[in-house]
């Protein structure tokens, strides 16, 4: 297919156009992440409780410093209220509020800020943010099926083979396919391996 030019230049043209279609989709999922991540922000700093942790990116510092924010005003508030009934002379149910420096849920919030400054930190030391314009999409001009592919050894590019033994090690099932991982394997290759058993019980 490669050998003369007009099927080298269309392979090419047909890696330009995939390369194309995956980074306009990448593109599209990273807007998607960093516009719920900055709506997350907005809320956090306008003192609405957000759950889940908080997603990495730009905007999670920014979240971490709002999250300690309202974890010390709310507890301010306890202590203020605390303070007031005292003074009143009055007496409130449960336990007294502890010291702003003794609450648990005030150093947890600032352990999530100091560990995003890190993060920070370090990715500027490391010059993370000069190298995020670097090509993250190829596309094999060869073998356009091939996918990237993580080892034990790092990554490579190739296929996700299956493959169905007996208990004497006869093979009975094969699979290639260009999953990463092995989950959506499990079930055709289980099917197909009972198939073949049937078939070998049948005598066919």
């Amino acid at each position: 297919m490669l050998g003369d030019r007009t099927g080298r230049t269309r392979r090419i043209r047909e890696a330009a156009a995939q390369v194309a279609t995956q980074a306009g989709r990448r593109a599209r999922a990273d807007q998607e992440r960093d516009r719920a991540a900055l709506e997350r922000r907005c809320r956090s700093e306008a003192g609405e409780p957000v759950r889940g942790r908080i997603p990495d990116g730009p905007h999670r510092l920014g979240e971490a410093r709002a999250h300690v924010a309202r974890a010390v005003a709310e507890h301010q508030a306890k202590l203020d209220r605390r303070a007031a009934a005292v003074a009143e002379g009055r007496t409130l149910p449960g336990r007294p509020p502890v010291p702003m420096e003794a609450s648990s849920t005030v150093a947890r919030a600032r352990r999530v800020v100091d560990a995003a400054e890190l993060v920070r930190a370090t990715a500027t030391r490391s010059g993370r943010s000069a190298r995020a314009g670097l090509p993250r999409i190829v596309a094999n001009t060869t073998d356009p099926q091939l996918r990237i592919m993580p080892t034990r050894k790092g990554f490579v590019q190739g296929y996700n083979t299956q493959v169905a033994v007996t208990a004497h090690q006869v093979i009975v099932a094969v699979q290639v396919g260009q999953a990463t991982t092995d989950q959506s394997s499990f079930v055709p290759m289980v099917r197909a391996a009972q198939e073949a058993a049937a078939l070998l019980h049948a005598g066919v």
